[in-house]
């Protein structure tokens, strides 16, 4: 939005059909299904927020 971009279509359907995780490590995965951000959750994608805020 912030760059004039329209959201991409896989958002507007609820979600992607499988979960995903930027990091594939066990610990990471354990971080980012505590720390996601409620919308990332509702829609399959586990990121901690402090990735977020660190990006």
């Amino acid at each position: 939005m912030r760059d004039g971009r329209a959201a991409s279509r896989w958002s507007a359907t609820g979600g992607l059909r499988r979960f995903w995780f930027p990091f594939d490590t066990p610990g990471a995965r354990a971080q980012a299904l505590v720390h996601a951000p409620a919308a990332f959750r509702r829609r399959g994608i586990f990121v901690a927020d402090y990735e977020i805020d660190a990006a």
